[in-house]
């Protein structure tokens, strides 16, 4: 089972999500799951991954709308309204990716929340040493750190 998502935030931010139920052989339940995502940052182009992400499937048996929740210290969802059908697939058109349409995908609507930590590491330069055989000209330090 693959998922696809857009997370925009209040500053119009949009955030991309993929993402891919981890098979496993021993998962005695289909409705709690194991989830890898890949999330892109759609200003930056910055990708990160968040995986062992918790994905529990529930249907209400009153209405039998179905239900997504997505538990990880770094990523919460919780569906507000589903969607499948025509509905579905107008809403995927215009919003996810329209090359979905028609396979009967369902559409989970809600609040997500995404936090991560960045850390960058920065290398430094190493500084190179000229070897010259001959005589030199002129010599400048002014250009090298």
């Amino acid at each position: 089972m693959k998922l696809q998502g857009v997370l925009i935030d209040k500053n119009d931010k949009c955030f991309s999500l993929c993402g891919c139920v981890v098979p496993d052989d021993k998962q005695q339940s289909t409705t709690l799951l194991s989830t890898n995502f890949d999330v892109i940052d759609g200003e930056t182009n910055h990708n990160f991954k968040i995986d062992d992400v918790v994905m529990k499937l529930e249907i209400d048996p009153k209405t039998t709308h179905h239900k997504m929740i997505l538990e990880h210290p770094s990523l919460k969802f919780i569906t507000k309204r589903w969607y499948h059908g025509y509905r579905a697939d107008i809403e995927i058109s215009g919003h996810i990716n329209p090359q979905m349409v028609g396979y009967g995908c369902s559409l989970f609507v809600g609040d997500m929340t995404i936090s991560t930590i960045s850390t960058h590491h920065f290398v430094p330069l190493k500084r190179r040493l000229s070897l010259v055989d001959d005589n030199i000209i002129e010599s400048s330090n002014d250009f090298l750190a």
